[in-house]
């Protein structure tokens, strides 16, 4: 797995849940169904990014991390629909995000809750730093 690309969507949804930066925050609703994620809310007939990570594990311990990312146009009523191949993940997060607006949603399975990711330490970062230089 590419170190950097699995860095980057901590950043990216560290960044949305900022909030302020982003525009007008989570006005955007988001509700997962049986095989897609529907976002409303949205501005219509403007695009729409959408952002997923799914974590699955299967009855044999095997993991599958699958990254899902889509731009979609906004339907006449302020929807957006991702159709996905087989139900959410159980351990996955959704985001979907208004490019007129800057207004975003997120979401998570209601079972599932996304942990706060604590300041690394000096010495963490210089330990990455050197294993990155290797």
């Amino acid at each position: 797995m590419n170190r950097g690309r699995a860095l980057s969507w901590p950043v990216v949804l560290g960044l949305l849940m900022a909030g302020s930066a982003l525009g007008q925050g989570q006005s955007v609703r988001l509700t997962l169904g049986e095989q897609a994620v529907t976002a409303r809310g949205l501005t219509p007939g403007k695009p729409v990014v959408w952002l997923g990570v799914e974590y699955r594990i299967d009855t044999e311990f095997s993991s599958e991390l699958t990254e899902r990312y889509e731009v979609v146009t906004a339907a006449a009523d302020g929807t957006a629909r991702l159709d996905l191949p087989q139900p959410p993940a159980p351990r996955s997060y959704w985001v979907a995000v208004d490019l007129d607006t800057g207004s975003y949603g997120f979401s998570t399975p209601s079972r599932y809750r996304i942990a706060r990711a604590g300041r690394p330490s000096t010495l963490d970062v210089l330990q990455a730093l050197q294993s990155e230089a290797i």
